[in-house]
């Protein structure tokens, strides 16, 4: 250990600069290409990162015995010189304990993020635009991807999983704009719709929704009384049903697809119960989904409950059959997310024979 310590070129790794130009150079790079550069500059940065993380650790471990240099800069004795004598006779010294690999590759993550944000120009959209997250942005773009589009002026919405709200901000936009916008009313207005959240997080109020808070989803039987509920206080047809049935959520994600995988498919197959409960014949559906085979099998049990067609001017049955359900993945989502949307129209009862 002792020659180790001893040996030449050390000390300009001690050097305090050095760790300051690494990481600016590194902020600058994820700053400039992470959120354009595609999955390869994106994992190459977190190996840097990695690797960056790892060399500070690695010299604030040998500080103990060797200290951080301040100043001066680095000159031709210092790449040469043995770090012991070149430390203690020549520099000035700061004796610091190590720093904990942890929290530095926390503060790293953390970085990446705010740095991801700042440079998404969904966020400063939402900004803008009064938006509670970028993810309206996906919903504005599937309503826009669809023929005929997803909502229509007086139509009766629920979200599910709707905190923190953008979603139920869009619907409402589109289905009640009178309710979000009071200035506009009219006596030539048209009939306003309804739109009704459900999460089990608490989330603001917002002009023209109806919440249910600290609501289960999973618990289908009891998501329908609500839904019904709803209808009949806020309706002019206390019996009407649902035409638009939204999900945008998504469980704490663990990192381990055996247990993240089941968790989304008993979210996603407790909104398509919730969705037969109580939507009207002709009804969408959205519903966010992970990559993966499980999606295809609900795919198929949700197409046959929706059989279109995808384009209402189709006259053709069997086109109509097989488009009625479609996965979308729309631009605002990001490129390394692995979230899907099945939209599926056409809400019909399958009939049932006997004998």
């Amino acid at each position: 250990m002792n020659s180790a310590r001893s040996l030449p070129g050390r000390p300009f790794l001690h050097w305090i600069g050095l760790h300051v130009i690494f990481l600016s150079l590194l902020l600058f790079l994820s700053l400039c290409l992470s959120p354009s550069g595609g999955w390869f500059v994106s994992h190459v940065l977190s190996f840097a990162w990695l690797i960056l993380v790892a060399f500070v650790s690695h010299v604030m471990r040998d500080a103990r015995h060797r200290g951080l240099w301040i100043w001066p800069p680095p000159n031709r004795h210092t790449w040469t010189t043995h770090a012991s004598s070149q430390l203690n006779a020549h520099l000035q010294i700061w004796q610091t304990s190590p720093l904990p690999l942890l929290p530095v590759y926390l503060l790293s993550i953390f970085m990446r993020w705010l740095m991801r944000q700042r440079c998404d120009p969904y966020v400063r959209r939402a900004r803008i635009e009064s938006y509670r997250c970028r993810s309206a942005f996906k919903l504005l773009q599937l309503h826009e991807l669809i023929p005929q589009g997803l909502f229509h002026s007086g139509d009766i919405v629920v979200d599910c999983g709707a905190a923190p709200g953008s979603w139920s901000q869009v619907a409402v936009s589109h289905v009640c704009p009178l309710k979000s916008q009071p200035s506009m009313v009219s006596s030539m207005s048209p009939k306003p719709g309804l739109v009704i959240a459900l999460d089990l997080l608490d989330f603001a109020p917002i002009p023209g929704v109806i919440r249910h808070q600290r609501t289960d989803l999973r618990d289908s039987s009891n998501c329908a009384r609500l839904v019904e509920q709803s209808i009949a206080e806020h309706s002019d047809n206390p019996t009407a049903k649902v035409n638009v049935m939204l999900s945008d959520m998504a469980p704490n994600a663990s990192g381990l697809r055996k247990l993240d995988i089941p968790s989304m498919m008993i979210l996603a197959h407790s909104v398509l119960q919730l969705a037969i409960r109580v939507s009207a014949p002709g009804a969408c559906l959205v519903v966010k989904l992970w990559e993966c085979q499980e999606a295809e099998s609900f795919k198929k049990l949700v197409s046959r409950f929706y059989v279109g067609p995808w384009d209402l001017k189709s006259t053709n049955e069997k086109e109509g059959s097989s488009s009625s359900v479609q996965f979308v993945k729309p631009n605002a989502s990001r490129k390394d997310s692995s979230e899907i949307y099945l939209v599926a129209r056409g809400f019909c009862l399958p009939i049932l024979t006997v004998g």
